[in-house]
């Protein structure tokens, strides 16, 4: 059995943390048993990491006590999941491109989901992070087969679609900002 995952996309509305966030939180303090959570946010650092990560913060923090702690992954560096899984009670994926996500978790999948299951570790996917969770990621495009099926500017900076190896959380594909940027139909190529 695979650890609680929460997949969460659609925006920032503070009236909504308590409901979008606060269950992730909630099971990251069962978790850590009587003391505030730690919640390791990994944000792809792509120049701005430090002000990606004080977006989720202060959200988390109000969806319940919380301690998170930033884990910046350079644009085309690896995460680390015996270091970071170390001493976390909470995973958040944040947002981003989701190829560079995808490709940063893939070398270690098998070993990123293991430690998450065995130290009952709580996953929660913020837009790319929630593509992320599904066994076979849609990551991006815009064409199937040189058909357009979404606005080009939903491809994530990839022309055809892309479904490449996720962390296989949930066994669904998932796509993001459906209602935003129009990609329910790349959902539709992609299945």
């Amino acid at each position: 059995m695979g650890p609680s995952t929460f997949l969460i996309g659609g925006g920032w509305d503070r009236g909504a943390v308590a409901a979008v966030y606060g269950p992730f939180v909630r099971a990251a303090a069962a978790r850590a048993a009587g003391r505030a959570p730690r919640i390791g946010c990994v944000v792809l650092d792509e120049g701005d990491g430090a002000a990606q990560f004080a977006r989720y913060e202060p959200v988390l923090r109000e969806a319940g006590d919380c301690a998170p702690v930033p884990v910046l992954v350079p644009l085309g560096g690896r995460f680390a999941p015996a270091a970071v899984l170390d001493g976390v009670d909470g995973l958040l994926v944040c947002g981003g491109l989701t190829p560079a996500y995808q490709e940063a978790f893939a070398a270690d999948v098998a070993p990123t989901v293991a430690l998450l299951a065995e130290r009952g570790i709580p996953y929660a996917g913020f837009s790319a992070g929630a593509a992320l969770a599904a066994r076979d990621a849609v990551v991006g495009g815009w064409r199937a087969d040189g058909v357009a099926v979404c606005p080009e500017d939903a491809g994530e900076d990839l022309d055809e679609v892309a479904v490449r190896p996720g962390l296989g959380l949930v066994p669904f594909a998932v796509d993001v900002h459906a209602a935003q940027w129009g990609t329910l139909p790349r959902l539709a190529a992609a299945v």
